[in-house]
């Protein structure tokens, strides 16, 4: 089999498998939305959201309390499309990939990463 790795940021990837520019995308969460445009394999990984702070940060203990803060999350990942149904679009901060995520949290300019 003839194939072609491509390494992007994740929200490029899927904009070029939704537009049928790619076969394959791994790693693609499987949600109701995303069922939309992909046929899914069996679940291969059982993977479990989390929510960081700066160790200062006391306002933040659960998701309710992420209202009206700061959110930095990775652009069209799983936890951006959980973001966007929860209402919490104008307060996200789109990233190309975690470490970026990490640095811009611990600049103090955001309150917390999905």
């Amino acid at each position: 089999m003839k194939y072609t790795i491509r390494v992007q940021p994740f929200h490029e990837l899927v904009k070029d498998f939704k537009a049928g520019k790619l076969d394959v995308l791994i790693n693609l969460a499987i949600s109701d939305e995303r069922h939309a445009y992909a046929d899914f394999t069996l679940p291969h990984a059982v993977i479990h959201g989390g929510i960081f702070v700066r160790k200062s940060e006391a306002n933040i203990g659960s998701e309710a309390d992420l209202n009206g803060k700061s959110v930095i999350v990775l652009n069209a990942d799983i936890g951006h499309v959980y973001a966007l149904s929860k209402g919490w679009g104008k307060q996200l901060i789109l990233v190309n990939n975690t470490a970026e995520g990490m640095r811009l949290l611990s600049t103090g300019q955001h309150d917390a990463m999905l």
